[in-house]
């Protein structure tokens, strides 16, 4: 779903914001939030409280999400299911990054590094941590 979210909106924090208030159910009923909770709860400010109050107005606009804001208080906020779906039905070439099930020598190599990782014993993770 990120993927596909990523090639139909483009733009990395719009896709986060979707993401964490699908993940809070706002498809289903309204959530009671705020930029900066959002921006710290839900994206551990991976993504500014400014930057998500600038993606609440495109999705805003984009008719992607209904916002009712509540002077000095949450804002609730509901995703539009069906405009989100309605997006996420347009066509997209299979050959684009992450939607291609194509595998090459890179995505081997990382997933052997991985269950390397992941392997290693609580000990053992101090020296994984160094090589990072």
């Amino acid at each position: 779903l990120f993927i596909r979210l990523m090639h139909v909106l483009k733009k990395y924090t719009d896709v986060c914001v979707v993401m964490a208030l699908l993940s809070d159910q706002a498809d289903q009923k309204e959530v009671k939030t705020t930029a900066g909770e959002l921006a710290l709860r839900k994206l551990e400010t991976h993504i500014s409280r400014k930057e998500v109050q600038r993606s609440f107005d495109r999705l805003s606009d984009l008719g992607l999400i209904d916002i009712r804001v509540h002077a000095n208080t949450r804002t609730h906020v509901t995703v539009n299911r069906d405009a989100l779906l309605s997006m996420l039905r347009l066509p997209l070439p299979n050959r684009l990054p992450g939607l291609s099930a194509r595998e090459f020598p890179f995505l081997e190599a990382w997933a052997a590094d991985r269950a390397t990782a992941e392997s290693l014993s609580p000990a053992d993770e101090s020296s994984a941590q160094v090589l990072q």
